[in-house]
């Protein structure tokens, strides 16, 4: 039975597909800001290489393998660190900015794969309403399809501290290096600025911070906080500073030598319910207002 070429994208309509692609765009929508975590993080991927290579498998019409094998290796490409001159060129031309974070974790999404094909050839059949289906309900959800695909991250927001915030940390950069997460690796921050991510508000939030090495000790001078989970300009600085602090101490047992301008101890005491940890008896701080 031949399919008609108006009826090509039918099998988008069917649930496998729909699931995916709404747990897609309800991800990116919705659940990382609320929730941005390993589990938020790794969906969009599952999600997103099931529908892509599904999507693209249907639209060209044959070789579903070839199709499949093509974008598991499209992925690896785009989550190491290969495609980064591809992504440097194209970030200079005058269109939208694109990124990713090199995570070869994320490569487990390449697991789906074969479920797409599965799911694909078990409807290899002609469905018979397929072809009373009327034509707009697949090119609707195709359309949705390549705006999901395609949509660019959320825009950076930057917050830059005039002045500095400078810390002594006990552990040289190399050393530094090997204790880092996933963040350090993502292409968005600077690259002449050491990045340490945390949570401030439901928010992911990186600080940003210029190094200068003596022996076996770093000097850390924090320069901006930027964030792609939320808008921070608003943000206050005391409270980016407070949150940013278990970091810091945790990861690097960073300590802290020329502080920031912060509002007096009862302003602080009144917002966090009690005296802040920037201003133990450790660790001086200017009792001054901003």
């Amino acid at each position: 039975m031949r399919i008609e070429p108006a009826h090509r994208l039918a099998p988008l309509l069917r649930w496998p597909f729909l699931l995916a692609l709404g747990l897609l765009i309800l991800n990116d929508a919705v659940l990382k800001s609320a929730w941005h975590n390993a589990f938020t993080g790794k969906l969009s991927d599952f999600a997103g290489v099931f529908a892509f290579a599904y999507f693209w498998a249907v639209a060209i019409g044959r070789g579903r393998m070839a199709v499949h094998v093509a974008v598991g290796l499209a992925f690896v490409w785009w989550k190491s660190s290969w495609s980064t001159s591809a992504i440097d060129a194209w970030n200079g031309l005058p269109l939208f900015d694109v990124a990713r974070v090199v995570d070869y974790g994320d490569l487990l999404a390449l697991a789906v794969l074969p479920l797409s094909w599965w799911c694909l050839a078990r409807g290899a059949q002609p469905n018979p309403r397929d072809g009373v289906t009327p034509a707009w309900p697949q090119l609707a959800v195709a359309a949705i399809a390549l705006v999901a695909f395609t949509a660019t991250s959320r825009p950076l927001t930057t917050m830059t501290i005039k002045g500095g915030v400078v810390y002594l940390v006990p552990l040289s950069p190399e050393q530094m290096l090997q204790r880092s997460r996933d963040y350090l690796y993502d292409e968005r921050h600077d690259p002449e600025l050491y990045p340490v991510g945390f949570d401030w508000s439901d928010c992911a939030v990186t600080a940003e911070f210029e190094l200068h090495s003596a022996d076996a000790m770093t000097q850390m001078t924090l320069r901006k906080f930027t964030s792609r989970s939320c808008d921070i300009r608003d943000a206050k600085p005391a409270e980016l500073f407070r949150a940013m602090q278990p970091e810091l101490r945790s990861r690097l047992g960073a300590r802290l030598l020329q502080p920031y301008a912060m509002p007096n101890h009862t302003e602080l005491e009144a917002r966090y319910g009690g005296p802040p940890r920037c201003c133990e008896a450790d660790e001086e701080v200017e009792a001054t207002k901003p």
